[in-house]
């Protein structure tokens, strides 16, 4: 049996499609939009060290500190230092901003 090609356009499936594209890019065009316009809820952690006790700002209450997180210190900037938590843990403190995190 021999099947024959077709050559045939469907422009009214074309235009179809191509309007449910433009709508799709629409749609995630504004979902995007109104992610970047949420704001982000900040929770305070504390967090004992050889320092005494440091908060530092996170996205979360799971994640551990981040750089470029805020630390404060009895309510004010954390003063510039390594701060030890936990077993291993160091946090690197400057002017109040976490700037890196440590084993040892």
């Amino acid at each position: 049996m021999k099947i024959k090609e077709l050559n045939v356009d469907y422009p009214l499936i074309d235009e179809e499609i191509k309007t449910c594209k433009d709508k799709i890019q629409a749609t995630n065009n504004s979902l995007i939009e109104e992610k970047e316009t949420v704001p982000q809820k900040k929770v305070m952690i504390s967090f004992e060290t050889n320092n005494g006790k440091i908060e530092i700002e996170q996205n979360n209450s799971f994640s551990a500190p981040e750089p470029g997180k805020k630390a404060f210190k009895n309510g004010q900037q954390a003063p510039t230092g390594k701060y030890k938590f936990g077993f291993m843990w160091y946090v690197h403190i400057e002017n109040g901003i976490v700037t890196k995190v440590t084993l040892l």
